[in-house]
Formats: structure tokens, sequence, C-alpha cells
């Protein structure tokens, strides 16, 4: 990624720094989102599970926390049993017992792998604003994330059944918030950021997120999710980022991550939702 440590400045070498911006994009995505990176391939190995059974793989099994996921959160805990999990899976029972000791077992792992991506976050600004814009894609990301799969009725279910889990849930996204806070304040003082009430950035980030990339919405504007996240990510951008830096933030490094992170939400929470479509 450019260095703009010596900042404001307009590089010459364009090219190798884009180069270099698109390596450091593609390792942070892979990292950030390998959890819901679940595949047509995978999904066809899954379906043959009966017939050729495979060996226990780390990445089928968080393939089937997604999966499970998306079962909970439109059925309820209470609303699907594991025999009707594993039909819907294309697995079966016997293979699915192997992953998962129980459906609270299937919850609690769906949630510890959730709360360590938030806590994965890394903020620093040792790199200028190229530290800023890094950070502001770390944090939009666990915010698509968690929009996404803060589903109503999952949350509902969640704090009914396992209130532990619903507290450390809730734990774990009030210190994303927090250091958000705390991370926008040192980006002021440095004067890369605007002085903005964080309060209201961060309420707005918080309503209108959801809203944004729901099915409802890119049906109604026929927006794919890619368009919605992306551009949405550019408005926030230009609405927090100092007058200074605004000529950066168009450029098309900030926005590597978009359309990976687009695929993986599809896959992992609308790939049965025909409203939800994304570029090809």
């Amino acid at each position: 990624m450019k260095n703009r440590s010596d900042e404001p400045i307009f590089h010459t070498a364009a090219c190798a720094g884009a180069s270099q911006a698109a390596l450091m994009a593609d390792k942070r995505i892979a990292e950030e989102t390998s959890f819901f990176a679940i595949s047509r391939r995978l999904v066809a190995t899954l379906r043959k599970e009966e017939a050729m059974p495979l060996p226990l793989t780390q990445e089928k099994k968080e393939a089937l926390k997604c999966r499970i996921f998306t079962l909970y959160a439109r059925y309820g805990f209470n609303g699907i049993s594991m025999d009707e999990i594993a039909k819907s899976m294309h697995v079966g029972k016997p293979t699915l017992y192997k992953y998962f000791k129980s459906k609270e077992d299937i919850v609690r792992q769906i949630e510890e792998t959730g709360i360590g991506h938030l806590e994965s976050l890394q903020l620093t600004m040792d790199r200028g604003m190229d530290s800023v814009l890094d950070g502001m894609s770390q944090i939009y990301s666990r915010g698509i994330i968690l929009a996404s799969a803060s589903k109503k009725e999952y949350m509902s279910d969640l704090q009914s059944h396992y209130p532990d889990l619903y507290e450390k849930h809730m734990q774990a996204v009030g210190a994303v918030a927090h250091r958000f806070q705390e991370y926008y304040r040192t980006a002021v003082e440095a004067g890369y950021c605007r002085s903005l009430s964080i309060q209201l950035v961060g309420e707005q980030f918080r309503v209108m997120l959801p809203s944004v990339i729901s099915a409802e919405y890119l049906e109604a504007n026929q927006f794919t999710l890619n368009h919605a996240i992306r551009e949405y990510y550019r408005m926030l951008l230009h609405q927090v980022v100092n007058d200074e830096y605004q000529p950066l933030v168009d450029r098309e490094e900030n926005f590597l991550f978009c359309d990976p992170l687009a695929n993986r939400v599809k896959e992992t929470f609308y790939y049965e939702d025909a409203r939800v479509k994304i570029d090809v």
C-alpha cells in the first residue's frame, strides 16, 4: 500500500503502490473472511457425504456452521431438530455429530467464531493515512458481518436460551464500538478525520447499515450487494475523512475488499435469497 506518512502528497510510483496495495488487501481479505468462504465445490462435497464419507476437515466444519446459522436465524433454535439440520445440510446425522455434540454445541461454536472475528480487529496509525483507511475497512467489514448475522430472531433466541452467550456477544460488540470511538478520536487529533460526534457517527452506522444491505432494500432499489457495500463505504469515508485527504478517498485500492466481502456475505447469509444479487 502506498506510503502517506509525509501527507499530503501525490505519489508518482502509482503502479508499484497499487500492486502492493492489492497484495495487502488480498491478504487482509483472506484473513478476515476465511470463516465465511463457502465454495460451491465444498457444498457439492457435503451433498455427496452419504455416498462417500470424507475425513473431518476444519473447512467443512466452518461451512456447516455458516449454513446452520441461517437455519437458526430462519426457524429459531427450537424450530429445527438435529435430524432436520442434517437433512438441510445434505449430510448424514452421524456425520453431523462428528462435528457437533448437540444444537447447543453448534450455537456455542458459532458464537465463539464470531466473537473471535470481532476481537481480531487490529487498529494502528503507524503508516499515517494508510493505516486510517485500513482501520476503517476493518471496522466496516465487521459492521457488515454483524449487520448480516444479528438477525432479530436469532438474537432473541440467543438471549432467551443462552443468556451467557448473548452477554458475551453484546460485550464483544460493545468492545469493538469502544475501540472504534477511541481510534476515531485519535484520527481526529492527528488531523486525518473530521471532528464529528463519534456517537452520532456510530449510531448512524448501526442503524443504517442493516437497512442498506437488507434484501428488501436491495430489491426495491435494484442494487447488487456489491454496489450497496461499496457505495455506502464511499459515502462513509467522504463523511469522516478530513478535507486535506479527500483526494485519497476514491482511489480503487480503498475498495478492493468490497467485492470479496459481498461474495462471502451472499454465500453465508443470503445463499438462498434470490432478491440479494451480486455482480458477476
